[in-house]
C-alpha cells in the first residue's frame, strides 16, 4: 500500500535589476539663494545752499539698502546726506543680503556740489598791507558777497564777524597769521591765510646837510638813514638840494 504525500512546490523567480544612485555634490544650504539687485537713483548736482536731501534706493529683495560715502565733502546718516563743501562727491549703496537672497552687486553715484563762493571769487579781493609801521591804522577789508558770512581770525584773540574791520593804532603783537574764513550756507571755507608784519618806527636820520646853508650855498646831497624812504618838497630833485629861498624838507617813509 503506497502513500501519497501533498507537497508544495515553490517557485521563486529572480529577475536582476540595476538602480542608479546619483550622487551630487552639495552646496551649502540646500535652499538656493535668490538674486537681488539695487535699483540707486541718480543724484543731480547740487549747490552748497541744497545743504541736506534725502537719497533714494532700494533693492529687488525689499531688503533695506545701506549707503556709504566713498568721497567727497559730506555726511551720511542713515539715506540722508548733508553737505559740507564744493566738489565731487561719491556714494555707494549695497545690500548684504540674508539666508534667502544674495549680497547685491553696489551701485555707485556721484555728483558735483557747487559754490556761488568759487563762482565769484574774481570779485573776492582782501585789501590789506602785510607790512605796516606800529601806531599805524591798519585796515582789513574784502569785497562782500551776497549770501556769504565772513569770520576774520588772528592774534591777540582776534574774532571778528564782518567783511571789514579795523585796528585804529596797531602794535607789535599784533603781527602773526590771521585767517579769513567764509561761509556760504552749510558751506565752509578757508579762503585765505596770510602773514601780517608789524614794523617798528625807525629812528631817521639825514647825513650830508651843512651846519650852514647859505643863499649862494651849493647844491648837496642828502643821505636818509634807514635807507628806503624818499625826499620831498621845494628844491629837491630826488636827494639833490638846490636852495631858491626858504625850503621845506619833509622824509615820508614808504
Amino acid at each position: 500500500m503506497f502513500r501519497i504525500q501533498k507537497a508544495l512546490i515553490f517557485f521563486i523567480l529572480f529577475i536582476p535589476f540595476t538602480k542608479v544612485i546619483s550622487c551630487m555634490p552639495l552646496k551649502g544650504n540646500l535652499l538656493q539663494k535668490s538674486i537681488q539687485e539695487i535699483n540707486f537713483s541718480p543724484i543731480n548736482d547740487k549747490t552748497c545752499r541744497d545743504s541736506v536731501f534725502n537719497l533714494q534706493a532700494s533693492s529687488s529683495s525689499g531688503l533695506p539698502v545701506f549707503f556709504k560715502l566713498i568721497y567727497g565733502n559730506a555726511l551720511i546718516s542713515g539715506n540722508t546726506i548733508s553737505i559740507t563743501g564744493p566738489g565731487s562727491v561719491g556714494i555707494e549703496a549695497s545690500q548684504p543680503g540674508d539666508q534667502n537672497f544674495e549680497a547685491a552687486t553696489p551701485v555707485f553715484r556721484k555728483f558735483e556740489v557747487t559754490s556761488n563762493f568759487f563762482k565769484n571769487n574774481a570779485d573776492f579781493i582782501i585789501s590789506l598791507k602785510r607790512n605796516i609801521c606800529e601806531g599805524d591804522k591798519a585796515n582789513f577789508f574784502v569785497t562782500s558777497i551776497g549770501g556769504l558770512t565772513y569770520q576774520w581770525t588772528g592774534p591777540k584773540s582776534l574774532n571778528i564777524f564782518n567783511n571789514v574791520f579795523s585796528i585804529e593804532s596797531i602794535s607789535i603783537d599784533n603781527s602773526g597769521l590771521y585767517k579769513l574764513k567764509v561761509k556760504e550756507s552749510y558751506c565752509t571755507h578757508i579762503y585765505q591765510a596770510f602773514n601780517v608784519t608789524v614794523n617798528s618806527r625807525p629812528i631817521i636820520s639825514f647825513t650830508g646837510i651843512p651846519d650852514s646853508i647859505f643863499v649862494n650855498s651849493s647844491p648837496f646831497s642828502i643821505s636818509i638813514l634807514p635807507p628806503g624812504g624818499s625826499l620831498s618838497g621845494k628844491g629837491l630833485t630826488g636827494n639833490l638840494f638846490v636852495l631858491r629861498g626858504l625850503e621845506v624838507v619833509q622824509h615820508p617813509l614808504k
